[in-house]
């Protein structure tokens, strides 16, 4: 997302404006002769953007939506002209208004004490589960689903009947460490309670050890996923666990990533949930260079995968037998 000029030095005049540019969606204002006069002439103050203001990364529970509604009051009060292909920002508001709402929360808390944030969009029984950043060092997907997210606000005819959870940064630690690992040294994608799950040093002495790992779980048993997306790097590839595989074809028909199956890992979330509980889970690895793309390239190029697999019609498999398994029962779990 990009800035906003909203913020001004209030010992100077400040310019009847506001630079609209959140994307092409959003299209974008034009100055006036007014505006462009009094700049010339000095009167116009120094402004903050808005997104170094309203960081969703620091602060993830209320702010992005919050930039969204201020950008669309500002544009509409500004008075500049609108550009003709596009909305103007009080149909924009409008529309806004009518959508289905991103709600933000917080699933739980990191080993150092960050918010592990996640967004829930959409309404209905069909409810997709999507993840970011498990491991730090593979953060490509946190930019791709927090675009996703802006798609879905924008264009509600995907969650006909859906609901979708998505969670940027399951691992903010190893986000800002670079790191694989959280910030105790455990792979957080081997420690779920699967039953080849193994106690090491990088795995954990027990299953959901680890809070970044027990925040996942506590998703999945509130929401109850029909389907789980896992986003990795850097296998470039589709991978699938339990009876995934028809999803997996779906996102390849969709995208430049083949379908390949890497086999099942140790306590990874797709041994626990695609075998154990039988959930479709799909570990989606994009290529390492994906991390030097920018987010509308990262959606050009792999969105239209996570809009198929939203979409998907296959028949989700039941869940009322799921057993929900809960930090107290951990220690029934010998690995």
């Amino acid at each position: 997302m990009q800035g906003v000029d909203l913020f001004c030095d209030p010992v100077r005049k400040p310019c009847r404006r506001s630079r609209l540019t959140l994307d092409s969606a959003f299209g974008r204002c034009e100055q006036s002769q007014e505006i462009r006069s009094q700049e010339r002439r000095g009167m116009c103050c120094d402004r903050t953007p808005i997104n170094s203001i309203l960081d969703f990364q620091s602060t993830p529970n209320h702010r992005l939506l919050l930039g969204v509604i201020m950008t669309l009051i500002v544009g509409a009060l500004s008075g500049c002209a609108t550009n003709t292909n596009t909305a103007s920002p009080v149909v924009l508001a409008a529309t806004l208004a009518t959508n289905p709402q991103p709600i933000l929360n917080v699933a739980g808390y990191s080993v150092n004490g960050q918010s592990i944030p996640f967004t829930q969009i959409g309404q209905g029984r069909d409810t997709v589960l999507i993840l970011a950043s498990i491991h730090g060092d593979e953060a490509a997907g946190t930019p791709l689903v927090e675009r996703l997210v802006d798609e879905l606000t924008l264009q509600p005819s995907h969650l006909r009947g859906r609901k979708v959870i998505v969670v940027p940064r399951v691992n903010p630690d190893g986000m800002v460490a670079n790191t694989r690992r959280n910030a105790r040294g455990i792979d957080l994608n081997r420690n779920f309670p699967a039953g080849n799950f193994q106690a090491n040093a990088s795995y954990g002495s027990d299953p959901l050890s680890e809070p970044e790992s027990r925040a996942v779980l506590d998703l999945i048993n509130r929401y109850q996923p029909s389907r789980i997306i896992s986003l990795h790097q850097p296998l470039a590839c589709i991978d699938y666990d339990g009876p995934g595989e028809d999803l997996a074809h779906t996102m390849a028909a969709h995208g430049p990533l083949p379908v390949r199956k890497l086999g099942t890992r140790p306590g990874s979330l797709g041994a626990y949930a695609g075998v154990t509980m039988g959930i479709p889970t799909i570990t989606l690895e994009l290529p390492r260079a994906a991390s030097g793309l920018s987010p509308d390239s990262l959606w050009s190029k792999y969105g239209p995968m996570l809009l198929a697999a939203i979409e998907f019609a296959g028949d989700s498999p039941p869940i009322a037998h799921i057993l929900e398994i809960t930090e107290k029962d951990v220690g029934s779990f010998s690995g």
